[in-house]
């Protein structure tokens, strides 16, 4: 069960990390390695898919949380054991989820992946330096046990210029078939609208899949989330709870209490054969928040207030921020190797609405501004595929009345005491009609 995760940790306005220097993370045979750190044998330690990955420091740098993770792996090509000190950092934008931290060289920037598609790799900023959820949860679980550094300058991360640095980018990552990739080329995560003059019938209006749709990203998402629904289907049992007691305070004004879980979705039709188109698909995992939000500084009046007060208001809240393979697996940056990229349909509840970015829409902006920095735009998801569904099974859960729960006048009322007195009414009666027919 995860504990309470990063309370009051806040984003900067934009990426940028102050005064850099770039040298290559260590990646060295293990049986060479000295000191504490790469002992293996104690500490925070986990091991997912034969990757252990153990747990060394944290620090607080330029408001963000890091925390330092040394993995110790066997080399594919020399079959020895080597180790990977990388650093990770809590994500703001992404309610406190883990990232890996890359900084592009000589500017100092929180990397989050190439924002120009090129040979082969799809631009997915959320999914490509997304953490393993089995580590994200441990690193949760175990950060108060962690030495702590305090505020210090920002911690090397890995540079653009790693040899790591292409795993990032790497195409071999990324499952692109339809109708995710037809989306992902369409609007990506962070974009307010498509640009595609050759699409644009009149201002503010586009077409996708033969239809005309207003040029902005819950539209756009909807008429997705339609070809979606045709597509797959949802694969029955499969909601389940990944990460529960999941809790995250937003810029020091949002609480977001919840669970992260999963669905598992079949296509409707499953392609037989390996060679072909769609096989990769015939089943995905999309991985999401179940959240509800607090306003956890009603005390505090500002300009955000009343947007704060109605975005709280709503009854519940979903964020898919992962879509992949059931056989997917973490490799040794604590990565996952495959995933789907998806456009904005794989986004965040919260995106930048502030003069150095700007990823929302004037209407999102307007009702659901909550900081300087950040503005809600979780009603992209409202309603779409498989959130309709999977609210109603919420509904059906809640109004479903434990035997355990109910009042106990109800429970009395079903005592053995009530029962004997109802057959020895039943009793008296026989009794008295036996007596009218045999008495004289």
């Amino acid at each position: 069960m995860a504990q309470q995760p990063r309370q009051g940790i806040s984003d900067s306005s934009n990426f940028f990390l102050q005064e850099l220097t770039f040298q290559r993370p260590q990646t060295i045979f293990f049986e060479n390695a000295v000191g504490p750190d790469y002992n293996f044998e104690e500490g925070a330690i986990i091991k997912i898919n034969n990757i252990e990955f153990k747990l060394i420091k944290k620090r607080h740098s330029d408001n963000y949380l890091l925390v330092n993770i040394i993995s110790k792996f066997l080399h594919s090509v020399n079959k020895k054991f080597v180790t990977h000190n990388f650093w990770v950092y809590g994500s703001n934008s992404e309610l406190g989820l883990w990232r890996y931290c890359t900084t592009v060289e000589g500017e100092g920037i929180l990397y989050k992946g190439n924002f120009s598609s090129s040979n082969g790799y799809e631009f997915d900023y959320v999914q490509s330096t997304l953490i393993h959820l089995k580590l994200q949860e441990f690193i949760t679980v175990n950060l108060e046990l962690l030495i702590d550094e305090g505020f210090k300058e920002p911690p090397i991360c890995a540079s653009t210029s790693d040899e790591n640095f292409s795993i990032i980018d790497s195409p071999n990552r990324q499952i692109k078939e339809e109708p995710f990739i037809d989306f992902q080329q369409f609007l990506k995560c962070g974009e307010r609208v498509t640009i595609n003059p050759l699409l644009e019938y009149e201002e503010g209006m586009i077409e996708y899949n033969g239809n005309l749709v207003p040029n902005n990203p819950k539209s756009l998402i909807r008429e997705f989330s339609n070809e979606f629904r045709k597509s797959h289907k949802i694969v029955e049992g499969s909601v389940k709870i990944v990460i529960c007691h999941y809790f995250f305070n937003f810029q020091d004004r949002i609480n977001v209490v919840g669970s992260i879980n999963k669905v598992e979705l079949a296509r409707h039709i499953l392609e037989p054969d390996p060679d072909e188109p769609g096989h990769d698909t015939n089943f995905v995992t999309l991985y999401y928040f179940d959240v509800k939000l607090t306003n956890s500084s009603e005390s505090l009046e500002d300009q955000y207030s009343r947007n704060i007060q109605n975005v709280c208001s709503l009854d519940y809240h979903f964020a898919p921020f992962l879509l992949t393979t059931p056989d997917v697996v973490c490799n040794y940056m604590g990565l996952y190797d495959k995933y789907i990229p998806c456009g904005s349909y794989i986004c965040k509840l919260f995106d930048y609405s502030s003069e150095f970015i700007l990823q929302c829409t004037d209407e999102e902006i307007a009702q659901g501004k909550c900081s300087p920095i950040y503005s809600y735009v979780g009603k992209r998801y409202d309603g779409i595929f498989p959130f309709d569904y999977i609210l109603e099974l919420k509904k059906a859960e809640c109004s479903r009345v434990s035997p355990y729960a109910n009042p106990p006048q109800i429970v009395r009322r079903h005592s053995i005491g009530g029962r004997k007195k109802k057959r020895k009414t039943r009793r008296t009666k026989r009794l008295r009609r036996s007596r009218k027919r045999h008495s004289f």
